[in-house]
């Protein structure tokens, strides 16, 4: 798989996926949008959780399970400005490259 198909696939499921950013709250990972929402019209308590994490007792998660959590969190809140960040970089390398064939088609020599 290409990086730029990793992107693709990363940014579909990103779109698709409950609205960010999420956050992580013993064992529940939680759409923000959606909790804040949840707060003003006292719905269903459970449309904003997303997803758990393995828990000790209750609802609190075990070391690691917060650990998945966390980087499940950020991954999520951070996809999109990843997605750009590697589309920019593609970009340069791709404009970088011609500038590089266009010298050597000129003779020009690259020390």
């Amino acid at each position: 798989m290409t990086i730029q198909e990793i992107v693709a696939e990363i940014e579909r499921l990103e779109k698709a996926a409950t609205p960010g950013p999420w956050c992580i709250g013993y064992c529940h990972i939680m759409s923000v949008p959606l909790l804040d929402l949840h707060d003003k019209e006292d719905g269903n308590e459970i449309a904003y959780e997303v997803a758990n994490v393995p828990r000790v007792a209750g609802d609190t998660a075990t070391p690691q399970g917060d650990k998945d959590g966390n980087l499940i969190v950020a991954l999520r809140n951070h996809a999109p400005a990843l997605i750009v960040y590697i589309r920019k970089l593609e970009k340069e390398k791709k404009e970088l490259k011609e500038e590089v064939e266009c010298w050597e088609a000129n003779g020009a020599a690259l020390d």
